[in-house]
């Protein structure tokens, strides 16, 4: 997804658009409001579907402990069949893209990727 605004730097409720290039099924384009932001610990923000379909909040969440920091991702919202559906598949989907991407995302920002 690419972002259109820099959310460390966004105002509470500013708004931004994230586009996802690779979208297949939707449009790719989700309206977001920036609800809360303590950094470096929390961002929390609400996405819209551009169709209207659906409106999504997400919380990301660092936490210290004993082997470094803890990544926490709640997103919720979901509704009806096609909400549970959705969910279930867009929660395979976050475990495979943090799994897959967190390292180099930290290593193209200057961030220790050391594991335990």
């Amino acid at each position: 997804m690419q972002c259109d605004q820099d959310l460390a730097s966004l105002p509470i409720g500013g708004r931004f658009t994230l586009i996802d290039p690779n979208a297949k099924g939707w449009s790719g384009i989700l309206d977001g409001e920036l609800i809360e932001r303590i950094a470096p610990a929390r961002l929390v923000y609400r996405t819209d579907e551009r169709e209207g379909t659906s409106s999504t909040t997400l919380t990301w969440t660092l936490t210290p402990n004993k082997k470094g920091t803890r990544l926490a991702l709640h997103h919720a919202g979901w509704h009806g069949l096609r909400g549970f559906l959705t969910a279930q598949f867009l929660r395979m989907g976050w475990r495979t893209l943090i799994t897959n991407n967190l390292n180099d995302l930290l290593t193209s920002t200057g961030h220790d990727t050391d594991t335990p």
